[in-house]
């Protein structure tokens, strides 16, 4: 057991290498290992911060104990927690960044690959024996990290998944431990959520793919590092949401591509279920293809498309904020239908092609020559006023009503 814990705030404990192994002052283990009896604390007692707390492993780490970093009973918010092997991790231990009058910390899990998998994990705590034999997958200790969603949902702590490679998530997420954390999940290819996604309380979603550089940043605003040195360059990954996505009031994000300035195929974000938060911001950045039918309900929250939107599928968009499209919708491939819904405004910066009907219930700024387009020769239907000093065309056989 070890405890740097103070009344005026954590301290700091590094076992096998410092953040992300990268600082040369600090010499990395191999492999480090970390019993269901071991006990780290880096609480503030009283006043102050959470310490903060690394455990890294150049080739695997199996984790299996406990870490505090708590914010002082009276002030200070949770401090930083790091679970790491560079090339395995298997995190099946506990972590509480919690703060009783302040914001909760952060856990950050960084290996090659990520499976976000309920049962089917490739290891189990009688194979760390003494690290002779990998037994990760293939067995070279290269083969994807399995971490179980009760495990992200009892960390205590705002959760930051980082691969190298690839992120999978396979069965639901939801973050209802503890109110108000956050996810992050960065990717240096592809991220694909099979299964829903979901914080609680005032609790951010980001997702980028392609994150190889220093660009993006979080939900929140907050900048992100991305997985320099592993020589891939954006564009090798997309974003795939097959599962439902949802926060209560905080705001989610999904990056197809997090680089600003891509060469080659920059990626593609596939739309395929639902996206809803209680009045935080939506943002998909990227282009968009939709893979179904979806809705994105952001309450009183904006909602920012930043890019082109294709797919054969009907898009629905339900807030009483701002609506932006910031690229031409259904260029390539056109939507089955758009709707949006009364209040707020939608923000047109390129055509709108569909099959069939095309509805805006609220106000239309046009932010550049538009011109709305049903091939199927469907209703168009703009409810609400529409302004904006460019053109604005409408093309369909159909019943079009201002």
């Amino acid at each position: 057991n070890i405890n740097v814990s103070g009344d005026a705030g954590g301290g700091t404990v590094l076992v096998g290498g410092d953040y992300q192994g990268k600082n040369q002052n600090i010499q990395n283990a191999f492999r480090t290992y970390v019993s269901s009896n071991s006990t780290i604390n880096a609480d503030a007692i009283t006043n102050g911060n959470g310490g903060k707390v690394v455990i890294w492993a150049d080739d695997v780490t199996r984790y299996y104990g406990t870490i505090s970093v708590r914010g002082g009973s009276e002030s200070g918010d949770g401090g930083f927690v790091e679970v790491s092997g560079k090339r395995f991790l298997d995190f099946r231990g506990h972590v509480n960044a919690l703060a009783p009058n302040g914001r909760i910390g952060t856990l950050l899990l960084d290996p090659t690959d990520i499976t976000v998998v309920t049962t089917g994990g490739i290891d189990s705590a009688a194979d760390v024996a003494a690290f002779a034999t990998a037994t990760c997958g293939a067995g070279d200790n290269s083969a994807t990290c399995s971490i179980s969603p009760a495990t992200l949902n009892a960390a205590g702590a705002t959760v930051i998944l980082q691969a190298q490679n690839d992120i999978t998530v396979t069965d639901a997420i939801n973050l209802t431990t503890t109110p108000d954390a956050s996810l992050t999940m960065q990717a240096g290819r592809t991220i694909t959520v099979n299964s829903s996604v979901a914080t609680n309380g005032a609790g951010n979603i980001t997702m980028v793919a392609n994150n190889t550089d220093n660009n993006e940043t979080d939900a929140a605003g907050g900048a992100l590092t991305g997985s320099q040195g592993t020589g891939r360059s954006a564009g090798l990954g997309n974003l795939i949401i097959n599962g439902a996505i949802s926060s209560g009031t905080g705001s989610i994000k999904l990056v197809a591509s997090s680089a600003a300035t891509l060469s080659g195929d920059p990626g593609t974000l596939t739309l395929s279920n639902n996206i809803t938060t209680n009045g935080g911001t939506v943002t998909l950045k990227g282009p968009v293809t939709l893979g179904a039918a979806s809705t994105v309900d952001a309450g009183s929250g904006a909602v920012n498309f930043t890019s082109t939107v294709n797919g054969g599928f009907a898009l629905t968009v339900n807030t009483t904020g701002a609506t932006t499209f910031g690229n031409v919708v259904g260029g390539t491939t056109a939507l089955t239908s758009l709707t949006t819904n009364a209040g707020g405004t939608t923000t047109l910066t390129g055509s709108v092609t569909t099959t069939a009907a095309q509805t805006y219930s609220d106000a239309v700024v046009l932010a550049a020559n538009t011109t709305l387009d049903s091939t199927g020769n469907s209703t168009i239907n703009l409810a609400s006023t529409v302004n904006g000093g460019f053109a604005l065309t409408v093309n369909t056989t159909g019943a079009t009503t201002f």
